[in-house]
């Protein structure tokens, strides 16, 4: 969460979240329904993330291979803004 919340007094979202569905037990459809849940009308969102579960989500939603994301280690979390 530390890393969200630096994101997060720089970026002023209007969320910061940690989201139960960034587990490894979850799929990548209950990962994507969350997130957008949460998004809503956002612009951007940010997930933040230790590795390899992050690049593995990352991944998972973007359908690019985990072995092409290339992430430094980093708590799981979403941060969403609107502008």
């Amino acid at each position: 969460m530390q890393t969200a919340e630096i994101l997060a007094g720089e970026t002023e979202p209007e969320e910061v979240a940690v989201l139960a569905e960034l587990d490894p037990k979850f799929d990548v459809q209950a990962v994507r329904n969350a997130i957008a849940s949460r998004a809503g009308k956002a612009e951007a969102v940010a997930i933040v993330g230790h590795e390899p579960q992050l690049s593995s989500v990352l991944a998972a939603l973007s359908g690019v291979s985990q072995a092409e994301i290339d992430l430094e280690n980093g708590p799981s979390s979403v941060s969403t803004s609107r502008r």
